[in-house]
């Protein structure tokens, strides 16, 4: 694999202004509920280093999808998170390429950390505008992409930017790029792929480009529900898109033998508001599939401890209630254990990572990803227009 420019081995920084984009995309109560494997975490590595080299550090990042300015969507509140999180004072600005930004970054001095406004505030954020980027770029010395989880969008923090100012990637982009190119360069086998989540179309990308090497692909949530519908099983009115049959019925001729479904589940319904465990060939029509069942459970469990590889995206239930938590949590667990049997695991996705943490066993994984389509996108070998400019 080509190297990408890594800040790391960049010449001296002392005295430079160094513009970080970051992704914080997240409210300030889930970046607080994840801790040290959230996003903000993460990327006090980078700016913990640039201070370190005498740099000053200005954060550019984005939040939600504002049309305009919207003052909920505001970096206000997460600037005042990192602050805590670092334990460093991090100056707000409510601008990102006007006079009050160019008047904030010329009073720096090394060693300050200032945050900027929500970049999509700005219309030409989102359609690449070189213009916006340049202005972005005129600000700072030195440009550092650390935003992972964006680094799939054409943006004109991502992409534009580096035509106009030297170009790094940030330390957790490159661990993100190392840590998920392995399992796509000869991973050790038997490797496994656990997917869940609902929607088929934002995983039948990976599911193509890594399913040669797949041993094992191991589907939950609603993501099952709409391949086993597809395979003519009546599934009640659990949540189910019909309209993505097609591109389900793709994954089955794909992965073949390889493929394995839940063959029971947790079922909620008017007599179990709370859940019954039924076989998935007897669900009737007032039932909906909430959590893979105990025996679908074993069985993912005896796959994932002989495994070598594996990489998890997406709760295999309705995971954020706690009645039915139960297989993801189980199944975070196994993989966990898997690695003290010299198993690397990958795990990732935004509704993910909320069951790594009440699991407890964030530690215990080769490697949390930050990336939720990101993620799916580079294992899919799509294009990356946030780090193809870094790439030497």
């Amino acid at each position: 694999m080509r190297q990408i420019r890594d800040i790391r081995f960049a010449k001296d920084l002392r005295g430079k202004k160094v513009l970080l984009r970051l992704d914080l995309n997240r409210p300030t109560e889930i970046l607080t509920i994840l801790g040290k494997i959230g996003r903000i975490s993460k990327s006090c590595e980078d700016i913990r280093f640039l201070l370190k080299q005498g740099a000053s550090v200005i954060i550019i990042s984005h939040w939600g999808d504002p049309q305009g300015f919207d003052k909920r969507l505001s970096m206000e509140s997460i600037c005042k998170r990192m602050s805590r999180v670092l334990r460093r004072k991090i100056k707000f600005v409510p601008d990102t390429v006007g006079e009050g930004a160019r008047a904030a970054v010329g009073g720096m001095k090394p060693g300050e950390v200032i945050m900027l406004e929500n970049l999509r505030f700005n219309p030409g954020e989102k359609t690449n505008d070189k213009e916006f980027a340049s202005r972005l770029a005129s600000l700072a010395d030195i440009y550092v992409n650390s935003a992972f989880g964006v680094s799939h969008r054409k943006h004109a923090s991502l992409n534009a930017i580096t035509k106009f100012i030297p170009s790094y990637a940030g330390i957790l982009l490159q661990k993100e790029v190392n840590n998920l190119a392995y399992v796509m360069h000869q991973p050790n086998r038997p490797f496994t792929l656990v997917l869940g989540g609902s929607k088929i179309s934002t995983k039948i990308g990976m599911v193509k480009h890594l399913i040669d090497d797949v041993d094992h692909l191991l589907i939950g949530g609603a993501l099952a529900n709409t391949i086993l519908a597809a395979k003519g099983v009546k599934i009640g009115k659990s949540l189910c898109d019909t309209g993505e049959f097609k591109e389900a019925k793709k994954i089955i001729q794909l992965a073949g033998d390889k493929l394995l479904l839940p063959v029971d589940a947790v079922v909620s319904n008017k007599r179990h508001k709370r859940g019954e465990v039924k076989d998935i060939t007897s669900l009737l029509a007032g039932d909906a599939i909430m959590d893979i069942g105990p025996l679908t459970t074993d069985q993912f469990k005896i796959i994932i401890g002989d495994s070598q590889t594996i990489v998890w995206n997406g709760p295999l239930g309705v995971a954020e209630k706690p009645a039915f938590e139960n297989g993801s949590l189980k199944i975070a667990h196994a993989i966990a254990a898997a690695r003290y049997q010299a198993a690397y695991s990958i795990v990732g996705g935004g509704n993910t990572m909320p069951i790594i943490k009440k699991s407890k066993m964030e530690d215990h994984f080769s490697w949390v990803s930050t990336g939720g389509g990101a993620m799916l996108a580079f294992l899919a070998g799509e294009p990356m227009p946030g780090i193809e400019p870094l790439i030497e």
